[in-house]
């Protein structure tokens, strides 16, 4: 038998009887008990042995979250095989490549993404589909027994594919060990324990909203599913399920708190999770008073991590603006310079993680997981700046820096200037061509109720070096988004100089 705790240790192994009778997933007339979970996941597991997958093959899930999407991956992670989590809104070519690349041996996809995966050529191979047929022909297959062998720890679990925003997408590879510590991670940086409910709505091929899923289930709390359409209806599921963590992505938080149902519908939240980093001190103040007995954690993360990485409170916010909190206990972090080497407490640098949760490899790419893993680092490739306490401040993404006339601008420090402006609801800062300065600073500004930008470069002028404030301005409705984070690719793609303001040149 190998050492260590697997996946599925987490909610079947050694369980005592008042576990197995809790209720792990539940809807408004329907509940499923963690010892009905974990019978499911060794029906899976014989399933998935039955059809021939062995340790390292990988099968793929194509699918919508609900309980039975849980129960194929603590059945795929009894019997060591990878799960591959497909993104149900790419196109049909993305699916199919990352189907091809992963080499999947089985599909398993349920009938809100069959045309998906016909379009795919998902059906070309082996396939399983979650519909009421297979429901019913899963409860006819007998568990596996509870003492098959199992796996290794450090084997792979989980590959799920990057967005590709720079080349073909890399196929990241999470280990046994690496997704249990993620999971202890997030039990940390969360506090959770078995009085948590949690809505089961960030998607489940994001290693967000999976993570948060399973880490609630390792500790015995519950998981929520119901339909949300809008803010009123996750209030309504709030206060129906008692839900105890109310997760929003991005910057929605603050207009979660600004509904009129939060008033009446929060009474069982105990904290707000979002992005660290997002809200100025005032909204933070204004989430306090609309929601005083919620706190807030703020989260940074990414898939290579394994998940969350650092997280920040609403005083660590309010006390640093800007902050994305420090580093939790299974990371170790440090600010480089191009060279690797450490950089002084508030000088600028690219982050550098070393922990468990990280992942193992980019799947086929062994020059890229080189790169990336370098000297036993994970190399972020987010440009951050650390205080003499260890706090961490996000400054730009490398690829996304703006090089401005010989000057590096970092577009997050614009950013949190510009979304001081009260006139501004949303911004995003990127570098497009300029004739004068090779790469100009271009603001893409969300103001609802409209706004002159001489106000805005005048706002900017007495908070930033000249040589920051944006040159280039474009006003639009929403910003386009990749998951919870602004798709600054895309943003650039659509650069028009005629539709773009060039503000004129001024003493630098």
């Amino acid at each position: 038998m190998s050492a260590g705790l697997l996946v599925a240790d987490l909610v079947t192994a050694g369980a005592s009887r008042a576990l197995t009778q809790r209720v792990a997933f539940a809807g408004d007339d329907w509940s499923l008990s963690y010892g009905q979970l974990a019978d499911d996941a060794r029906r899976w597991h014989r399933l998935l042995h039955e059809a021939g997958v062995r340790r390292g093959d990988r099968i793929a899930i194509l699918a919508n979250n609900g309980p039975e999407y849980l129960s194929v991956l603590y059945g795929a992670a009894m019997c060591g095989a990878v799960v591959v989590l497909l993104n149900t809104r790419l196109d049909a070519g993305s699916v199919r490549y990352q189907l091809e690349d992963s080499g999947t041996r089985l599909v398993v996809v349920d009938p809100d993404n069959h045309r998906l995966a016909a379009a795919a050529g998902a059906f070309s191979l082996p396939a399983v589909a979650l519909d009421a047929d297979h429901r019913d022909r899963l409860r006819s297959i007998e568990p596996a027994p509870a003492g098959t062998a199992r796996p290794e720890p450090e084997g792979p679990f989980i590959q799920l594919y990057t967005s590709g925003t720079t080349g073909r997408s890399k196929g990241c590879v999470l280990s046994q060990r690496a997704w249990v510590a993620s999971s202890m991670n997030l039990v940390t940086g969360l506090g959770l324990t078995d009085a948590d409910v949690h809505i089961g709505a960030g998607p489940f091929f994001h290693v967000a909203g999976l993570g948060t899923a399973m880490s609630v289930l390792s500790v015995g709390g519950r998981i929520v599913f119901g339909a949300r359409g809008s803010l009123a209806d996750s209030w309504d599921m709030i206060a129906r399920h008692s839900v105890t963590i109310g997760t929003f992505v991005g910057g929605a938080v603050v207009n979660a708190v600004r509904h009129s149902m939060s008033a009446t519908h929060a009474k069982s939240l105990r904290v707000l999770t979002g992005q660290a980093g997002k809200h100025t001190p005032a909204e933070h103040l204004e989430m306090g008073e609309l929601v005083p007995h919620a706190g807030f954690v703020g989260i940074y993360g990414s898939t290579e991590a394994g998940n969350f990485a650092t997280c920040s409170t609403r005083a660590d916010e309010i006390a640093r603006p800007g902050t994305v909190g420090r580093p939790l206990i299974g990371f170790r972090a440090a600010v480089v310079d191009p060279d690797d080497r450490p950089v002084e407490a508030g000088e600028a640098g690219e982050l550098v993680l070393r922990g468990a949760s990280v992942m193992s490899e980019y799947w086929g790419m062994p020059e890229a997981t080189a790169e990336t893993l370098r000297g036993g680092w994970l190399h972020t490739g987010d440009m951050m700046r650390m205080d003499e306490d260890g706090y961490l401040y996000m400054l730009d993404r490398l690829k996304d820096m703006v090089k401005t006339g010989g000057e590096n601008v970092y577009s997050v420090e614009v950013e949190q200037v510009l979304r001081l402006h009260p006139a501004v609801l949303d911004c995003a800062v990127i570098g497009v061509p300029d004739e004068r300065w090779g790469e100009g600073v271009k603001a893409v500004v969300v103001a609802p109720g409209g706004v002159d930008v001489d106000s805005l470069d005048a706002w900017c002028l007495e908070r930033l070096a000249p040589y920051k404030r944006p040159r280039w301005y474009q006003f639009e409705d929403a910003l386009p988004a990749n998951g919870a984070k602004v798709d600054k690719k895309q943003l650039r793609a659509m650069h028009d100089p005629q539709r773009s303001i060039r503000l004129p040149e001024r003493a630098r």
